[in-house]
């Protein structure tokens, strides 16, 4: 009976670690493919300025795209940002 169990839950362990890969390969893959999509569909690239309360620049992003760009938007009060400047690369 106990053996029945250690076997189960070495089986069980067993697809755990399966079904962790797969869906680590698929990360990647989708990352990849992201990547290859905006390179080949030549999507839009932005510049971004993140400027605090106090009216300084904490921080400059490149390489920008239009999702990354509405993520800042919908995140700024979060991270303490008061203006974002976005200016379009070429």
């Amino acid at each position: 009976m106990i053996d029945k169990i250690k076997i189960a839950g070495q089986i069980g362990r067993s697809a755990g670690y399966v079904f962790y890969a797969l869906g680590a390969g698929a990360r990647i893959t989708g990352k990849a493919v992201r990547v290859v999509s905006d390179a080949v569909l030549n999507k839009p690239i932005y510049k971004v300025e993140l400027y605090s309360n106090s009216g300084t620049c904490e921080k400059t992003l490149n390489s920008q795209t239009i999702k990354q760009v509405e993520h800042l938007l919908e995140s700024m009060d979060t991270y303490g940002v008061k203006q974002i400047i976005i200016e379009k690369e070429a």
